[in-house]
């Protein structure tokens, strides 16, 4: 499942959204900064190059429960959308 494209999840996970006019098709793209957090996410070079070592990296472990558990933390650093990334990472 992870070979899917996980934008296209994105887009789905939050077209309800813009349908109901909360959010701008121009909202799922980008970064926002998070007040008040230490986290700095990675640039947008930065993303699009870890994004792809993230997918091999999980098709090459053995163990579900680590896929899940590293899949979920290192899509969440990462940090690839302005909003949803805990969503994306659990689903």
């Amino acid at each position: 499942m992870a070979d899917q494209d996980p934008t296209d999840w994105y887009r789905e996970l939050f077209a309800p959204y813009v349908a109901a006019g909360i959010l701008k098709p121009s909202d799922l793209a980008g970064y926002v900064y998070i007040a008040q957090s230490m986290y700095v996410p990675l640039n947008k070079d930065a993303v699009h190059d870890a994004t792809p070592v993230l997918f091999e990296l999980l098709a090459k472990e053995e163990h579900t429960y680590v896929r899940a558990v590293l899949g979920h933390f290192i899509f969440v650093y990462i940090h690839p959308y302005m909003d949803g990334n805990g969503r994306m990472g659990r689903f």
